[in-house]
């Protein structure tokens, strides 16, 4: 019965110095509570530590608060100075001139010779040697125009047709590209027509719409063509 009793006057004690921290008396709560604790089982003593302390602990904190708020407000000061456009004016700079001509020098002067280069390539050329010159680029126009015709002349849609239809007939869409080149057929070919198979093959996959995977970097066999 006793020990409940101090252990009352202890929570009793606590509450009313976490009411007014300032007015409380720190060290007679540490007395209360190894009054209290005394006759308290070791387990009952540990908890009933840990909870006190802790109590004590906000007590503390809640002290201090209370005195920083108090210094605060007494040296807190209002009348700080006011600063007007007049008082800053002598102090700013409004305006800077930068002279850089003691910085620049003049471009060095070359003056023009008189004299001609006698090292100069210009001369005349002969009349002939121009006109085999001239029949050589207009031979070389005429190639390239032959090439590209050529290029635009070849059934590319009717390679990729022939692709499609052998995909359709394996009912799959993935193959590999060596199979294509092999067992395709594609239409009769004209005379502006030329190319091996496997060009053939490349030209209507890469302008007909098919993917490519190759599984090994250089290793032809171990591409694959997806539709």
């Amino acid at each position: 019965m006793q020990a409940i009793q101090l252990e009352l006057d202890l929570w009793n004690n606590l509450s009313a110095a976490a009411a007014a921290p300032l007015a409380a008396n720190m060290n007679q709560l540490w007395q209360d509570l190894e009054v209290a604790i005394a006759p308290l089982p070791q387990q009952l003593q540990l908890a009933t530590v840990a909870e006190v302390i802790l109590k004590i602990a906000q007590i503390y904190a809640e002290r201090a608060q209370s005195l920083l708020d108090d210094w605060e407000a007494t040296h807190e000061c209002d009348d700080e100075p006011v600063l007007n456009e007049d008082m800053l004016a002598p102090m700013l700079r409004q305006t800077m001139t930068l002279d850089l001509d003691a910085l620049l020098e003049p471009p060095p002067y070359y003056p023009r010779s008189s004299h001609s280069n006698s090292q100069s390539i210009v001369g005349e050329v002969d009349k002939a040697a121009m006109l085999e010159v001239l029949d050589e680029m207009a031979a070389k126009r005429t190639d390239e125009e032959d090439s590209t015709h050529v290029a635009h002349a070849e059934d590319i849609s009717a390679w990729a047709r022939a692709i499609a239809e052998y995909f359709a007939s394996r009912q799959t869409h993935c193959l590999p590209l060596l199979e294509l080149v092999q067992k395709v057929r594609y239409p009769a070919q004209k005379q502006s027509e030329s190319g091996s198979r496997l060009v053939k093959t490349w030209m209507a996959l890469l302008l007909g719409g098919f993917g490519l995977k190759q599984q090994e970097f250089y290793d032809l066999e171990s591409i694959e063509v997806w539709y």
